[in-house]
């Protein structure tokens, strides 16, 4: 997978170099390079690799979204089974087969929250990466644009 992405960081790094842009100035239209300058080229290129890893991570949100509401369901079921244990336990406390319901439904309440925890989480640390990236290409742009006007 990385060796993908460097062979098409590559592919555009080469393309960009032949590439020309029109600029046009405030008192005449010039022919700028890509070439010529290489500022120019290196933020294109971070430009296509934040946009390649932005769209992996915008195809991968739904599913995020879709594990973080199913574990939630699970912890929630299995805190209610919990409840139930814990009810029947309570009406004969000396049943050692309650007793071990009891602990399992709550080990497994607590199995089930650490997951749906760590599943939001993700799905948190997935859309800051989002909007991070979002970001970084925006202020390149600007860069960009302001290399090319050549101030």
């Amino acid at each position: 997978m990385k060796r993908r992405f460097f062979y098409v960081f590559v592919a555009l790094l080469s393309y960009a170099g032949y590439a020309q842009e029109t600029v046009t100035d405030s008192t005449a239209t010039t022919q700028v390079s890509v070439a010529e300058n290489p500022k120019i080229a290196k933020l294109q290129a971070e430009n296509e690799k934040y946009r390649l890893e932005l769209q992996g991570l915008e195809t991968n949100l739904p599913a995020l979204e879709q594990k973080a509401d199913e574990l939630a369901r699970e912890a929630r079921s299995s805190a209610d089974n919990n409840k139930d244990a814990a009810r029947k336990l309570q009406s004969d406390v000396i049943d050692g087969s309650k007793a071990r319901k009891a602990r399992k439904a709550a080990r497994q309440a607590e199995k089930d929250s650490d997951k749906a925890e760590k599943a939001q989480s993700d799905l948190d640390d997935a859309r800051k990466d989002i909007e991070r990236l979002k970001k970084r290409i925006e202020k390149n742009e600007k860069k960009i644009v302001k290399l090319q006007s050549g101030t």
